[in-house]
């Protein structure tokens, strides 16, 4: 019985988290332009914990309560791994929240080595006493075609940045 309060916790636990990401994708997905790099450290994490998950299943645990478990760990993986961060015309979508162009402060960018282009956002929501610091890597590829966008959007708020 304790086995069994313990799995639907959990199951309930991914479904909900998934479903929450499934709406935030839904809502954002057309709100984006250029979209950061797939492969981050985060959504990195995200696939370990549903292999382990797998894992663990193959292990021993081939109960039903098991596989219903995986497939709430993999569908939440999957919300997650579609959410992408980036910016577009409407504004800065970041973790499934789309920010408005008109709450950025200011923002700079950096290149890293042959693969990666940083854009720094410093937001301030109306909402919060204090602004935040956004970075979105993208490709470098993109680079030069996001800078243009941006200084096309927001050109009077670019600002260099301390390092």
């Amino acid at each position: 019985m304790g086995e069994t309060v313990y799995e639907i916790i959990i199951l309930l636990f991914f479904l909900a988290i998934g479903t929450y990401m499934l709406v935030c994708w839904l809502r954002t997905r057309k709100a984006l332009k250029y979209k950061d790099r797939m492969w981050s450290a985060y959504r990195m994490i995200f696939l370990i914990c549903c292999l382990t998950s797998l894992f663990f299943l193959l292990l021993g645990g081939n109960d039903i309560w098991g596989f219903i478990r995986l497939a709430s760990t993999v569908y939440c993986t999957v919300m997650f791994l579609l959410n992408r961060d980036g910016i577009g015309d409407e504004g800065i979508v970041t973790m499934g929240s789309l920010t408005p162009w008109k709450e950025l402060q200011v923002w700079d960018y950096g290149y890293d080595g042959k693969k990666k282009f940083y854009l720094f956002l410093e937001v301030k929501k109306e909402k919060e006493s204090s602004p935040h610091l956004w970075t979105i890597t993208f490709d470098r590829e993109q680079g030069e075609e996001i800078l243009s966008f941006m200084r096309q959007k927001q050109g009077k708020k670019y600002r260099r940045m301390k390092k």
